[in-house]
């Protein structure tokens, strides 16, 4: 048997370890603003990037080395259901109820035709059953313990067959030619970088009512 085969085989069953070590749900979550669902159904269109504070402990790990709040990206492809690539179950599809109990923030590409937006989700749905990538995981779970860190040092050695949430949600915009952070190869994006991107607004969901006037600002703010 060829020792680099021999040796790959090692490091993705010992990578797959860590990931299920560290899959646990962690002791206490704070869920800081109850999500309005109905309203989130609502404004959610096809190509919307849904970011997530996980509640697992290689969230917290992600979030440490990616310097962020958001530790997972989901896709929005229509009909209430999301592109969802997680260590657990690779990429599968889930319903957006899944991230009830969880803070969220919904991200919104600018610019973008529908056409090109139905690419970005054919894209994700195609790689539905792939596994997810776990030596990324412990390269991040590595990087976590170095002094000097880049988290985007351990990133981008993707194979085609295993992928990560924020990498192949970068690569299906890519797909149409939408960077995410410009000078950024789609492979080292993380989960923050949506949040961060200037071609992605900020869909504010949970707002319980729109004022359109002064008066009824006030009165929005003394119902918070």
């Amino acid at each position: 048997m060829n020792p680099f085969y021999f040796w790959e085989i090692i490091q993705k069953y010992a990578a797959k370890k860590v990931a299920e070590r560290l899959n646990r749900d962690l002791v206490s979550y704070h869920l800081r603003t109850r999500n309005n669902m109905d309203n989130l159904k609502r404004v959610l269109r096809p190509g919307d990037v849904i970011l997530v504070e996980g509640n697992k402990l290689i969230s917290r790990v992600v979030m440490a080395v990616t310097h962020s709040t958001w530790s997972h990206s989901a896709l929005y492809v229509g009909n209430g259901k999301i592109i969802d690539p997680l260590p657990s179950t690779g990429t599968a599809i889930n319903v957006v109820d899944v991230l009830q109990h969880l803070n969220i923030r919904l991200c919104r590409p600018v610019g973008l035709t529908d056409t090109q937006l139905r690419r970005v989700c054919d894209f994700t749905l195609s790689h539905v059953g792939r596994k997810y990538d776990h030596i990324n995981i412990s390269n991040i779970l590595f990087s976590y313990f170095k002094k000097h860190r880049d988290h985007t040092e351990f990133l981008g050695d993707i194979s085609s067959s295993n992928e990560v949430c924020s990498g192949l949600i970068a690569e299906a915009f890519n797909e149409v030619g939408f960077t995410i952070i410009d000078g950024i190869n789609f492979s080292q994006i993380v989960p923050g970088d949506f949040d961060l991107s200037p071609h992605f607004e900020i869909i504010k969901f949970n707002l319980i009512h729109i004022p359109n006037s002064e008066g009824e600002i006030a009165k929005a703010w003394n119902g918070i």
